[in-house]
Formats: C-alpha cells, structure tokens, sequence
C-alpha cells in the first residue's frame, strides 16, 4: 500500500477560541489529501468533467482522534487507497501526523461508492480510472 502526503500548517480560522483545531476540518483535510492525491496519479477532477459522468460520493466515514492539534501546528495528512478496494466501493485510509514528531493525531477510513451522476446509481469503476485507484 502506498502512502500519499499532504502538508499543511493548521490556521487560526481552523481553531476553536482555546486554539485546538475543530475536529470537522480533520475531515476536510482529509479530502483536501484526497484530491492532492489524484492529482497525483493523473487525474484533475474539474467541475461537469468526471469520467464517464461516474463519481464517487462517501457513504461512510469512520474517524479516531487520538491527540488535540493546536493552532500552528505543521501536520502531514497521509493517504492511501486500501486493498479491500474493488471496481464498486473505493476505500481510503487516512492518518493525521504531527510533521516534527510523527505522533498519530487521528486516523480513520472513508468509504465510497462508484455511482453514475444523473441517477446516482451505482455503477463499476469506469476503466479509465482502474489505474488511478490501483483497481483490477
């Protein structure tokens, strides 16, 4: 399995008044990691341009917070697509590292589903994404 990373640097609008970043933006950062990630692989999602009109919406969202991030904390969000991935659910798992010291800060998995955009069906992985999410 093949590990992605995404730094960031946790700002003061991230932060609840006691400087502690809000748990919900552990999620967007997570996505943000996601997205870093196809890019990665070669593929840039732009709005209307989804392959085969097939996207990939989460169904399910499992996080453990481990350690409170405080403001200006410089954390690396690691990314990876999971094994028990297949041609209808895409499975990624996430880890929230302290960039300094590697502590664990969270980690977790989000689940998602291939479905077709106008029906929301679902629907396999079109074969034209298989080799971006290491799918057979």
């Amino acid at each position: 399995m093949e590990w992605n990373t995404y730094e960031l640097v946790v700002h003061w609008h991230e932060a609840d008044p006691a400087g502690i970043a809000f748990h919900g933006n552990y999620l967007f950062w997570v996505e943000r990691a996601f997205a870093a990630l196809l890019v990665a692989r070669g593929y840039h999602i732009e709005p209307g341009q989804l392959a085969q009109n097939v996207g990939f919406p989460v169904t399910w969202i499992e996080c453990r917070y481990v350690r409170p991030i405080p403001v200006w904390s410089k954390v690396n969000v690691d990314i990876a697509i999971s094994p028990e991935s297949n041609l209808k659910k895409l499975i990624t798992l996430f880890r929230i590292l302290f960039s300094e010291t590697e502590g664990l800060a969270a980690e977790g998995q989000i689940h998602r589903r291939f479905v077709e955009m106008g029906s929301f069906q679902m629907v396999e992985c079109p074969p034209e994404l298989r080799s971006v999410f290491g799918l057979h």
